[in-house]
């Protein structure tokens, strides 16, 4: 396998999954749960940011709905991520694998030459 090969089935699987993605992020159930997601986040930080405490006891409690608010934060952000990722995996191997397809034709053509190697400086 060349390594233009190589290149072209990675370049090959970075499409599929930036597809994957942006199918995920495009359907009306990634929008529902975003909804249902983007609400119990703004639950807890109203809870966390605009409820005063009754008692330092309740610290905990505070503490344990600030990780719930992280985690719900983190779930809706990484499809996005993932699909920014392969987005730049894509662009990354589009431009390596041009890379490869001019370096095998500026190879083969300098294979062809009568003057390759040769030393015109006349020094």
């Amino acid at each position: 396998m060349s390594k233009r090969d190589e290149i072209s089935g990675r370049l090959s699987e970075a499409a599929s999954t930036v597809a994957t993605w942006r199918g995920l992020m495009d359907t009306p159930a990634w929008k529902n749960y975003r909804a249902i997601i983007e609400e119990q986040v703004r639950l807890r930080h109203a809870t966390i940011c605009l409820t005063p405490l009754s008692s330092f006891g309740k610290s905990l409690e505070q503490e344990f709905m600030k990780g719930e608010a992280a985690g719900l934060g983190l779930a809706l952000a990484l499809p996005e991520t993932q699909y920014e990722m392969a987005s730049l995996d894509l662009e990354r191997l589009t431009v390596e694998l041009e890379k490869e397809m001019d370096n095998e034709t500026s190879g083969k053509s300098a294979e062809r030459s009568r003057v390759f190697d040769d030393d015109f400086s006349r020094e």
